[in-house]
């Protein structure tokens, strides 16, 4: 990197914005801005300047920057920038930055390559097919114990029997029962094993391998070991699931389902830092292309990004 590009990137990188009255322009969040992305346009060095990749912050809101606005065609209908979150004063987490090795991996690129076709697909009105198919609990809820003894079953399997929109309607009946249930949040890291899906979700998968498994009684103590391994499992495929999918609704992950090369393993095995890297972009992508999110508990999705942050409106 030449010297001018060092200064460059240590001006940005510690950048203050001054409160001095004299400051001749009436927002000077879209002058600084406007500036940047024409540097970000001539200097060569796009992620160099930015301290979070596509994002900029400036008195605690966080910007999502279009790094390609210049190469839109439609740019009537997409913006070059917008507010996404309020930070909380004296913000000290760190946002994940792309490409790093300790957590980005083939799994990412492969989620980031369908984030445009995700985008492009998702429109206002959600598809009247999941209001029938939540109509139908108890086919949900079968559903989700034939996906707990898979995963008990199938232990070193990379393999299960469940798409990705199976594990979309499965992980909003999910969100949709803890909120019921007074049990806490479904983005939550832990999770308690005497909450009321771990207790019921491990009954009804205990009482089908009984009814169904002819050497039950030989196999019990490995099933009540391992059960709420399977149910965590389950869980974590949920939550993963929201975070990468849910803001662009079902009818977008149902159009491009054959697009994504990612199976519920990948999916569960998305580490926690991807998870806030692609729920932070899943904001940015959606908000600069005017876009309906499709989250139910917002509040909850953005503290995935940080804690204490709200959506900017």
């Amino acid at each position: 990197m030449s010297e001018d590009s060092k200064n460059l990137e240590s001006l940005f990188s510690n950048l203050q914005i001054s409160d001095d009255e004299s400051l001749d322009f009436e927002n000077y969040h879209d002058c600084i801005i406007h500036n940047l992305l024409r540097t970000i346009k001539t200097s060569g060095i796009t992620y160099k300047i930015n301290i979070f990749d596509n994002v900029i912050i400036l008195d605690n809101i966080l910007f999502g920057i279009n790094v390609h606005f210049f190469e839109e065609e439609d740019k009537d209908n997409i913006l070059p920038y917008k507010p996404i979150l309020r930070l909380p004063a004296f913000n000290s987490q760190n946002f994940p930055q792309k490409n790093d090795p300790k957590w980005w991996n083939a799994y990412c690129s492969e989620f980031e390559c369908s984030m445009v076709h995700l985008r492009n697909s998702s429109f206002g009105n959600s598809s009247s097919n999941i209001n029938e198919i939540f109509s139908q609990p108890n086919v949900i809820e079968f559903e989700i114990t034939n996906l707990i003894i898979s995963i008990l079953n199938n232990n070193n399997d990379n393999t299960l029997e469940i798409n990705l929109v199976q594990m979309y309607i499965i992980s909003i009946y999910l969100e949709n029962f803890f909120i019921k249930n007074n049990i806490g949040s479904i983005y939550n890291d832990e999770f308690l094993y005497t909450n009321k899906y771990f207790t019921k979700f491990g009954r009804l998968a205990l009482e089908y391998l009984n009814s169904k498994d002819p050497y039950f009684s030989f196999n019990v103590d490995y099933y009540e070991k391992h059960i709420n391994n399977s149910l965590l499992n389950v869980l974590y495929g949920a939550r993963n699931t929201l975070i990468l999918f849910g803001p662009y609704g079902y009818n977008a992950l149902y159009e491009n389902l054959a697009y994504i090369d990612l199976n519920i393993r990948e999916i569960i095995g998305f580490k926690r830092e991807a998870l806030r890297y692609f729920a932070l972009n899943n904001l940015i992508e959606l908000e600069i292309h005017n876009k309906k999110l499709h989250i139910n508990n917002i509040n909850e999705y953005v503290s995935i990004i940080c804690n204490g942050a709200q959506l900017f409106e």
